[in-house]
């Protein structure tokens, strides 16, 4: 039976791999949401002042992406990527092997969903700022640029911040996702540990409080903004 100054032992000695899984977590989610602020903005921009085609394909992509479970959208990345690339052996000149770094291949899934998420939280935000302060500013012929700096994009800030501290929580918990990649991330590394040591109740209940840890360091971050830019 392991004692507890032998589990103390173990966590100690295996802490320094758990946290470089942390380090990968938080670069996995900080990478995707950046990617997914990206896509959202384009997204957003796209449904609201798109034609009917426009439209209709960027409503099929956050209907698609919200609809069907992350790792299905993961495992076609994965190796939609891979067999992607093999196609490009039949171009004239092109290499015969190219392969993306694997935290490129990684980072796209992630940004992917995150995208389709943050699309409709800006539109959402859009449509929650003051319709009255954009047709003031559009009778004083502001121009298009300077209505979206000093009008829009405030409101928008302030409305998408509850919505995108929860995308972060979620791209924070679908990084666990990439470990069918091989990428070590924290609970790859909680499943490596466990399984060289034989403790796996030790290293999962760790794994689970570094989780709440940035989780409930990451809402404080997202309180203090909602307070520094509330209405």
């Amino acid at each position: 039976m392991t004692t507890m100054h032998e589990l103390y032992s173990l966590s100690i000695d295996w802490m320094p791999f758990l946290l470089s899984g942390v380090g990968m977590t938080l670069l996995l989610a900080t990478g995707a949401l950046t990617i997914g602020l990206v896509i959202g903005g384009v997204g957003a921009a796209l449904k609201l002042r798109g034609n009917l085609l426009v439209v209709g394909l960027m409503e099929v992509y956050t209907t698609i992406v919200r609809g069907v479970p992350e790792l299905i959208v993961v495992y076609y990345f994965y190796f939609g990527l891979n067999e992607g690339l093999k196609l490009l052996q039949w171009v004239p000149g092109a290499p015969t092997t190219f392969e993306l770094p694997i935290l490129l291949i990684a980072l796209a899934p992630l940004g992917f969903i995150g995208g389709a998420l943050a699309t409709e939280l800006f539109r959402s935000a859009y449509y929650a700022a003051p319709q009255s302060e954009i047709v003031a500013a559009r009778a004083f012929a502001m121009p298009p640029l300077l209505l979206f700096r000093r009008i829009l994009l405030p409101h928008i800030v302030r409305h998408s911040l509850p919505g995108l501290g929860n995308i972060w929580i979620g791209l924070l918990k679908e990084s666990a996702l990439i470990s069918v990649m091989g990428v070590t991330e924290l609970l790859r590394a909680t499943t490596i540990a466990a399984n060289s040591t034989g403790a796996p109740f030790l290293f999962y209940l760790l794994c689970t409080a570094l989780y709440l840890v940035i989780a409930l360091c990451s809402g404080g971050l997202f309180a203090w903004l909602e307070r520094r830019y509330e209405l």
